[in-house]
């Protein structure tokens, strides 16, 4: 029994010594002292870009540190007075800071992706930051807060995001509208270059090398739109596909290239930007269909103007060719009568050009070629009224009154 006894209190003293581990471990919670402070910040207006204020909103916060240390934060009362409880006993510089995150604590990077607001920074993306003395606060005295970041003001072309690259760093903006005015927010940085992106541009666009100072505005006015080059055709012959040859001198820019169809009788062939001015010639194909050469100077996408394809075609069939001028008299309601002039475009094809809509109908002539243009006074055939068409006639006969009406599409 007496050894049983000893085990027992071994036991207890052992527990004992536990009790009294837990006892000297256990932390001791320390009371945070805290105050309220108010604070007027002054301005009253978050900032003013090129005079127009942008004004403190509900739920803005601005951060307090003092030593790089976060004592708390003043949430927005009304106008620009703020105020909050922060820890107290700190003396000292006061640094004030806008934005904070969710823990209250100052934002010091600005971010890569800002969401456009016309006539202001981006929400967010600037950086306000202020010194004061904590005496100042406590006694309820103003507090001036600063931009930290760098501020690029511009207007865009076309409605869309607008990428800034600034060394090594990248910021988009997103939601740009045209015909508003916008400030993206960039840290800064010491001879750096500046390239940017924006909507309906093809490539990069690029500044020289620029020190960005804190609080300063650069403008860069309205963001070039960098475009192709651009043929359209208003495809009045209402032809399903087209197809393109076009030469720039003897340089050859498209070999029978699918044109893209716009919608309606429009149809596009791009180019790169640097031909925009170039003089170039060209000629459109549809099935066995060849357009004459045309010369034209390229313009940028926005700028290019649709030619018209209005056309009929001839093929003389029994009518000898090779030595004579061929032409088209046109007639309709509203429009004057015209002669046309054939142009051989492939094989034993004409074409005509119709000058307008309004013109109806045709007669088809075969002229003395003793001048190239066609002429009544030097006809030596002709067809019968015919009805005018976006298709190809064909000459079967000698006879005035016997054409056939043939077409291929």
């Amino acid at each position: 029994m007496k050894k049983i006894f000893v085990l027992m209190a071994s036991a207890a003293v052992l527990f004992a010594a536990c009790n009294k581990m837990e006892e000297v471990n256990t932390p001791v919670d320390t009371p945070v002292e805290t105050e309220t402070i108010t604070v007027v910040l002054n301005p009253v207006t978050k900032t003013s870009l090129d005079g127009k204020a942008t004004l403190w909103t509900a739920g803005d916060k601005v951060s307090v540190t003092v030593g790089g240390k976060n004592i708390g934060t003043l949430a927005l009362v009304e106008g620009s007075t703020f105020s909050g409880e922060v820890e107290a006993g700190h003396d000292g510089t006061a640094t004030l800071n806008y934005p904070v995150d969710e823990n209250g604590k100052a934002v010091t990077v600005v971010p890569s992706t800002q969401t456009a607001v016309a006539g202001s920074f981006a929400n967010g993306a600037a950086l306000l930051e202020g010194t004061t003395t904590m005496a100042k606060l406590r006694a309820g005295e103003g507090a001036s807060l600063s931009n930290t970041t760098a501020l690029l003001q511009f207007t865009v072309a076309q409605a869309g995001d607008v990428t800034f690259e600034v060394g090594t760093a990248k910021y988009t903006v997103t939601g740009c509208k045209t015909g508003e005015t916008y400030y993206a927010c960039v840290a800064p940085t010491t001879d750096s270059a500046l390239s940017y992106t924006a909507a309906g541009m093809k490539g990069a666009k690029s500044k020289p090398s620029v020190s960005f100072v804190a609080g300063k505005i650069y403008p860069l006015g309205e963001l070039d739109v960098i475009e192709d080059a651009v043929i359209r055709i208003n495809n009045l012959n209402g032809w399903g596909d087209l197809n393109i040859t076009i030469k720039s001198g003897s340089t050859t820019l498209a070999s029978d290239k699918a044109m893209t169809n716009e919608g309606g009788n429009i149809f596009a062939y791009r180019l790169d930007n640097q031909y925009i001015g170039a003089e170039v010639t060209y000629y459109i194909t549809h099935s066995w269909y060849q357009t004459s050469t045309k010369t034209v100077t390229l313009k940028a996408d926005s700028e290019a103007t649709a030619v018209t394809l209005n056309t009929t075609y001839l093929q003389p069939g029994t009518w000898d060719w090779t030595s004579a001028t061929f032409g088209a008299w046109m007639w309709g309601t509203g429009v004057s009568d015209k002669m046309v002039t054939g142009v051989k475009v492939k094989d034993d094809f004409f074409e005509f050009e119709i000058p307008a809509t309004g013109y109806n109908n045709v007669i088809f002539l075969r002229c003395n070629n003793s001048n190239a243009e066609a002429s009544w006074d030097r006809v030596w055939n002709q067809t019968e009224d015919l009805t005018l068409k976006h298709m190809c006639f064909c000459v079967n006969s000698w006879t005035q009154s016997n054409l056939t009406d043939s077409r291929w599409y």
